[in-house]
């Protein structure tokens, strides 16, 4: 299974990734951060299992005690840190940056591969569907001052977001299957 957080973008073809195995993930920001050594579960893929389900279940409390005595919230991505805690070491495991370019770094992304990423990450509070009417049209125009790539993300979204309230509408007032 590849599973994709609703946040994210898919940009390009990412039919390879049903080829990876078993909890590859992306240290997602590493080109950003060389440090960064934990996974980002927004772009993941696995196999079901339930010796690994019921082992990442037990995993829970210990996570949230261990984050609750650093004073630091848990989810899941930290779940599954804690239960891979060797996964930085498994670069079998490790995708592409590509598979997880957080939508603030696009533009250092480019600079720094010369391409669009295959899946842009709006992670964060900023997302771009907060962002209607007039409002929108003035996040547009920043993101075209900041970068065109960001710009062209953002209308890809837009598009996309459009198609699918106009295909929501036809099926609900009268283009239905006859």
């Amino acid at each position: 299974i590849v599973f994709l957080d609703s946040d994210m973008m898919v940009l390009n073809d990412i039919n390879e990734l049903f080829d990876k195995p078993n909890m590859s993930a992306v240290q997602a920001g590493r080109f950003k951060y060389p440090d960064w050594v934990r996974l980002n579960s927004g772009c993941m893929v696995f196999t079901p299992n339930k010796d690994i389900e019921k082992e990442l279940f037990e995993s829970i409390l210990p996570t949230i005690n261990e984050r609750a005595s650093q004073g630091l919230e848990c989810g899941d991505q930290d779940v599954i840190n804690y239960y891979l805690n060797n996964w930085s070491d498994c670069e079998e495991l490790h995708l592409p940056q590509s598979y997880n370019v957080f939508f603030s770094w696009l533009p250092e992304y480019v600079n720094v591969y010369g391409q669009t990423p295959d899946i842009v990450h709006f992670i964060g509070g900023g997302k771009p569907w907060f962002h209607k009417g007039l409002e929108g049209l003035k996040y547009l125009i920043g993101l075209i001052r900041f970068q065109r790539v960001c710009a062209w993300t953002y209308l890809k979204y837009r598009t996309l977001l459009y198609k699918i309230g106009l295909t929501d509408f036809l099926l609900k007032y009268g283009l239905k299957k006859r």
